[in-house]
């Protein structure tokens, strides 16, 4: 005989199989909603956390989940909200023993975690019930309100359209020099051109039902759990899971859904896959190939399909700070059309050079392939100006004499003896297979062509790997700053860099700098080089500091190919021909490639297409425009240090390449988007507004010369 479950196993069972309930068709908050009396403003908890006394599992399907709000809160008092909107589970409420209006709420300000115990189910979301990370990447922190009983325990939740406290962001105070009003001019100029659809569009997706509010994160990247793009607006969550996608992938989503109901209508076969044993590995499948995988599977309920009408528009912007921002914008597009602005429009023609200001190679290309010119000048005599004419036509520059500002740090002894101790990971140039080692037994190697050990072309990539570079080598960070040429653009704190204006609260993109350290290869047939054809999400500027001889006694060099930008989809079909790719890869994006010297003289051949072609040495720094692709070969052993920046010349070709990076993403999951180009122009914008009242005021003020 079996054995019935008792009574409140049965009732939990019951309401964990229930959904949130959507809101009222006339907007209205559902019947079962509390709401609060005035007197109910504030409460006040202790702080006290319970250990658990069992594992935590994944998900409310899988386990009973209560909250004990007096053992989760964190910054006591909190501030109740009180215009909650759906998200109500529709339960039974015959057992509570207290009236509506003795409720209480408070927005949720800790990790899903720290409220789980037990007997009332309440969703726990994906990065929490995984335990892959901190309070900071709770996907329910700062947006889900919790419903409270008479005893503090949450037995509901919904999500709120307004924040209770707008979070403060701390916009930089300090540059590299003191802004002006041409460099605020110049930077809100170009912002409008790129935001303004966005948040026009944001207008109007905050306008739709069940619309919650979201602060901007501060502890994490918010990006797309679908396609990896940073999200800024037209934002959907799962109330259940928390996945969070933007408004292409809910777009997508809805679309492959119709086929895939479609499917198992018509396809008896499909549709018999998708039950029986393995069903939901089968299921997943198939999502994946649809590049749809992360927005419909729920994240804590096995092969449960997210609808689109089950998740939640979200927006991070206050709704009078969106409008006052939209109307400002447009302000600035019309002074820009009727030419009040700064009209960062390029000139009709690339700047005549003299000879002497193309880059004079040490050598002549072995292989006899044509190079474009490269504009180059010493570090003394490019001025601001020059280099912005040049840069406009997204020209790379060579910059050369900064020898003299590179110290002994960079060298191998430098590196070796102030973090030989340290592990690092080197790869293999042409396996792309990783091993760790200490740092000084890399660079013992450096210069030595006949060591057994260097059967394999290494480097060292991306070095510090995880870790901000100014906080890793503080020494190494300081004289970079001070030898980085042109440093209103490519300084981190460039006044003209975009991305400087990024909050200091956030984590901010991703730009570096970064070390690149690798030993001798070659550019003939067959070689991988050192660093693959790729294109960089924003400008660059890489600066050699270092470098042996050449094998064969010749000056120690790295041999760069930069493209331009408007040869790069005859090399990406040209790559596709040439190996028989997939349309649908972008052979350039992928980094799989090197052209060495027989794909370059093809490429020539059948399409005329040519590189700038450097051999750059030691004391050489080389911008390289947003949208460029390239490749370098170290002809000897080399160190190297790189930076990204934002030009505003260049923001456009930022975005595309932010949309082209997205649709790699949708074949697989690939690159994370660390620029977070729109919520960088966001934050840009916000700054650079301060910065121009206070310029206006200033000038206001000052008494009038007599």
């Amino acid at each position: 005989m079996k054995r019935g479950r008792p009574d409140h196993v049965e009732e939990s069972r019951r309401r964990r199989k229930l959904s949130p309930r959507a809101i009222a068709p006339d907007g209205e908050l559902p019947p079962t909603s509390l709401q609060l009396e005035a007197s109910e403003s504030k409460i006040s908890l202790s702080i006290h956390v319970e250990p658990q006394s069992r594992p935590l599992r994944a998900s409310s399907e899988e386990s009973d989940h209560s909250v004990d709000v007096e053992a989760y809160a964190e910054e006591p008092p909190f501030n109740v909200e009180d215009s909650g909107v759906d998200g109500f589970n529709n339960r039974e409420r015959a057992s509570l023993n207290f009236t509506p209006k003795e409720a209480r709420r408070i927005i949720q300000s800790g990790s899903c975690l720290a409220l789980v115990t037990r007997n009332t189910p309440l969703p726990v979301c994906m990065p929490c019930s995984r335990r892959n990370g901190g309070v900071e990447i709770c996907r329910f922190r700062g947006v889900r309100q919790l419903i409270l009983d008479d005893k503090g325990k949450a037995f509901e939740y919904c999500f709120p359209q307004s924040l209770e406290v707008e979070p403060e962001m701390a916009y930089p105070h300090k540059w590299n020099i003191r802004p002006a009003k041409e460099h605020v001019d110049r930077i809100l100029s170009v912002v409008p051109q790129m935001l303004l659809p966005y948040l026009e569009a944001e207008a109007a997706h905050s306008l739709r039902d069940r619309i919650a509010r979201k602060p901007f994160e501060t502890g994490c990247r918010a990006t797309c759990d679908t396609c990896m793009t940073s999200l800024f607006t037209t934002t959907w969550l799962c109330p259940i899971c928390g996945r969070e996608i933007c408004g292409d992938c809910h777009d997508r989503l809805g679309t492959v859904l119709n086929e895939y109901e479609d499917k198992i209508r018509t396809d008896r076969d499909f549709a018999r896959s998708m039950t029986g044993p393995d069903f939901a590995k089968r299921k997943a499948r198939w999502f994946r190939e649809k590049r749809s995988f992360f927005a419909a599977m729920c994240a804590t309920r096995r092969a449960v399909v997210h609808p689109p009408d089950q998740f939640h528009p979200i927006t991070y912007f206050e709704p009078a700070d969106l409008e006052v921002a939209i109307a400002e914008m447009e302000a600035k597009v019309r002074d820009s059309l009727e030419g009040a602005s700064l009209n960062l429009q390029r000139p009709l023609n690339l700047p005549k050079l003299d000879e002497e200001h193309f880059h004079l190679n040490p050598f002549a290309d072995p292989w006899g392939i044509p190079s474009h010119p490269l504009p180059a000048f010493s570090v003394e005599e490019l001025t601001e100006s020059t280099f912005r004419s040049i840069w406009t036509y997204g020209v790379p520059i060579l910059v050369d004499g900064l020898t003299p500002f590179i110290s002994e740090m960079w060298t191998p002894q430098g590196l070796t003896a102030k973090y030989g101790e340290e592990d690092c990971t080197i790869m293999d140039c042409d396996s792309e297979t990783t091993e760790e080692i200490k740092v000084a037994e890399f660079f013992d190697m450096f210069g030595d062509f006949t060591s057994e050990k260097r059967q394999r072309c290494l480097k060292l990539k991306d070095w510090p790997p995880a870790s901000d570079f100014k906080t890793a080598f503080p020494d190494l960070f300081k004289e970079f700053q001070e030898f980085v040429p042109i440093p209103n653009y490519s300084r981190r704190d460039g006044v003209l860099n975009i991305a400087s204006y990024f909050p200091t609260n956030c984590v901010a993109p991703d730009i570096g700098p970064k070390m690149y350290n690798a030993f001798a290869s070659h550019d003939g047939p067959g070689s991988n080089g050192s660093t693959r054809l790729h294109m960089d999400m924003a400008d660059a500027v890489n600066v050699m500091t270092y470098a042996t001889e050449c094998p064969n006694g010749l000056t120690g060099v790295a041999a760069w190919d930069l493209f331009r930008r408007e040869d790069s989809e005859k090399i990406r079909w040209f790559l596709r021909q040439e190996f028989g790719l997939d349309p649908i890869e972008d052979p350039i994006h992928k980094q799989r490639f090197y052209l060495d010297s027989e794909l370059r003289e093809k490429l020539y051949q059948q399409y005329g297409i040519i590189s700038f072609r450097v051999y750059q040495q030691p004391g050489e720094a080389i911008f390289i425009p947003a949208g460029c692709a390239h490749q370098v070969c170290n002809l000897a052993d080399c160190i190297k240090v790189a930076v990204d920046f934002v030009s505003p010349e260049n923001v456009e070709h930022c975005a595309t390449l932010t949309r082209e990076f997205r649709e790699q993403n949708g074949e697989s999951l690939w690159k994370e988007d660390v620029l977070q180009l729109r919520t960088m122009m966001w934050h840009a914008w916000k700054a650079c507004r301060k910065l121009e009242d206070e310029l206006h005021s200033a000038n206001t003020t000052r008494p009038m010369d007599l």
